[in-house]
């Protein structure tokens, strides 16, 4: 049985990078788990198939700092040249989270907060 892990991570700055169409579509998430305000782990993950082109078509415009619940099978710890070993894993779900309220509020007013999507 596969180790999995839920929760929710962070899209980084870097933009995600897509292969392939159809069941041959294969997208490539850079995220990060903030376990404290100053502990970050960097996950690279992977989602392939139809289900992902098409979350993929409805979400391109997706910003740096979208929350997004995730569920991963499989995650592996990788060696980096610097900072925290990268964590990688394939997707089995992924949606859009809810925007924290600060976020939203300063969203309304126009005036986004250090980190939130634009």
């Amino acid at each position: 049985m596969p180790t999995t892990l839920r929760g929710i991570f962070f899209l980084t700055r870097q933009r995600p990078r897509v292969e392939g169409d159809g069941e041959a579509f294969k997208l490539t998430l850079r995220l990060f788990d903030r376990q404290s305000a100053t502990a970050v782990e960097p996950y690279e993950v992977t989602w392939s198939g139809a289900a992902a082109a098409a979350w993929w078509q409805a979400n391109q415009d997706i910003k740096p700092g979208q929350p997004l619940e995730v569920e991963l099978a499989n995650p592996r710890s990788f060696p980096v040249a610097h900072g925290a070993p990268e964590i990688r894993a394939a997707v089995t779900s992924l949606e859009l989270a809810r925007l924290a309220p600060s976020w939203q509020a300063a969203a309304a007013r126009g005036t986004p907060q250090q980190g939130a999507p634009a």
